[in-house]
């Protein structure tokens, strides 16, 4: 389960991974990016990849959080 989707003014008040709208062409898709309590991290389609150790210039996300801890 995941929480309703925030707009990119209002912060998550916990570090983790969250998943985040991007903006395309065609639309939105989404992905995950990794909240540390100031900035986002890159995002990526793969909840496991590299791009979430890696700041990203665009700041204002869409996001929404997981209802319960992940393992």
């Amino acid at each position: 389960m995941m929480t309703p989707w925030f707009p990119p003014h209002i912060k998550p008040v916990h570090t983790g991974v969250y998943e985040v709208k991007f903006t395309k062409l065609a639309g939105f898709y989404t992905g995950f990016a990794t909240w540390n309590g100031k900035k986002w991290s890159r995002g990526s389609h793969n909840l496991l990849d590299d791009y979430h150790r890696n700041f990203d210039a665009l700041q204002n996300k869409y996001w929404r959080g997981f209802k319960e801890k992940q393992t």
